[in-house]
């Protein structure tokens, strides 16, 4: 939110390096969202479909982010 992608990825990167944690599937939606903004798609695609695989309250909008990825990159 404050426009500090990097910063915010290499955080979320330690997030998720942790493992299993309440936090994880967040960690991993949060991380594709910051990858987003520094326009590394396929980095965070692979996000988007662990955030989905851990089948938690993020997976939706997951897939719907996902989704999004799909249609622009079909687009072009």
């Amino acid at each position: 939110m404050e426009d500090r992608n990097s910063e915010a990825a290499e955080r979320l990167r330690k997030t998720v390096a942790l493992g299993d944690s309440p936090e994880l599937g967040h960690a991993h939606l949060y991380l594709a969202k910051a990858l987003l903004r520094r326009h590394d798609t396929a980095g965070a695609e692979v996000e988007l479909r662990q955030a989905i695989a851990l089948d938690g309250e993020q997976r939706q909008e997951a897939q719907r982010l996902l989704e999004r990825l799909g249609a622009v990159s079909s687009a072009r």
